[in-house]
């Protein structure tokens, strides 16, 4: 076997491929769906959704935190990881009002739903609770909707690390986090750039 290439076991599937590639990404390319919300190839790991949990060699671990090596077995099917990646979803779906059918933005390439939908979820578990701040229609670009926001910090790690802008942060000591603007402004008079990556 080439150095640059490795075996792992997928569920009890031997799967070959790149070594020391992202195992979301590795998985993708061969057809193999492991659940996840927060994780994107262009960012480093969040581990903030919960909803990629497997079980790595006896380890329970965040799949999103995983790259590929010789020897890497992988159980994302057992009673534990269904249970841990469950009650992940469940509790993304108690920060956002999932409405897909009415939701202007359900063009098919929502991450949320399509990750809803390949789990199998009927209904939402823990109920809804709508927050107590109004979307922020003040960009030409976009608008922020706190009902919608799942908190997993995608657009803060864009803007602070790929576009370096550091405009966006979140006060996870509110009592209703939420996505902030140069800590607290309208999106139009703060310091964003509408780069396209929050979008």
């Amino acid at each position: 076997m080439s150095e640059k290439t490795c075996t792992i076991i997928y569920n009890g599937e031997p799967l070959v491929g790149a070594v020391n590639q992202p195992l979301i990404d590795f998985l993708t390319e061969r057809g193999k769906k492991l659940p996840h919300v927060c994780y994107h190839p262009a960012l480093q790991p969040l581990e903030s959704c919960d909803v990629c949990w497997v079980e790595a060699n006896g380890e329970k671990v965040r799949g999103c935190t995983l790259r590929t090596f010789q020897g890497l077995e992988i159980n994302s099917e057992g009673e534990w990881p269904r249970a841990a990646q469950q009650e992940g979803m469940d509790r993304i779906l108690n920060r956002h009002e999932l409405y897909c059918t009415v939701c202007e933005h359900n063009t098919g390439d929502c991450t949320l739903h399509n990750t809803v939908a390949d789990m199998h979820i009927p209904i939402q578990y823990y109920p809804y609770q709508r927050k107590p701040t109004s979307k922020d229609h003040s960009n030409p670009f976009y608008t922020y909707d706190p009902d919608q926001c799942i908190l997993c910090g995608r657009c803060v790690e864009a803007c602070q690390n790929v576009e370096v802008n550091e405009t966006l942060s979140i006060d996870y000591t509110q009592e209703h986090p939420r996505v902030l603007w140069d800590g607290g402004t309208q999106i139009a008079g703060s310091s964003c750039v509408s780069c396209g990556h929050c979008v």
